[in-house]
């Protein structure tokens, strides 16, 4: 399973805002700093992290912290994370 604290400070360095900001339901269109370039940060953060490929269309898709992290577990399939 992928720890949320871990996806929440990938999200909150792609958006370059406070961990402390970023929480499960937060939406990503919330934060003044979401675009395309941040997407891109995020998805490369989170592969980097995971060492996993993302479908990068359906990240693009996604609208809270939580989803970004559905997306990551789709990603792994039943592989584990330390």
């Amino acid at each position: 399973m992928v720890k949320p604290e871990v996806v929440h400070t990938i999200v909150a360095e792609a958006l370059g805002v406070n961990t402390a900001d970023v929480t499960d339901e937060s939406k990503l269109d919330d934060f003044p700093t979401w675009d395309s370039l941040a997407c891109l940060s995020l998805l490369m953060g989170l592969e980097a992290e995971f060492e996993v490929e993302i479908d990068a269309p359906l990240l693009f898709a996604v609208d809270t912290v939580a989803n970004v992290a559905t997306v990551v577990q789709m990603g792994l399939g039943s592989r584990q994370v330390a």
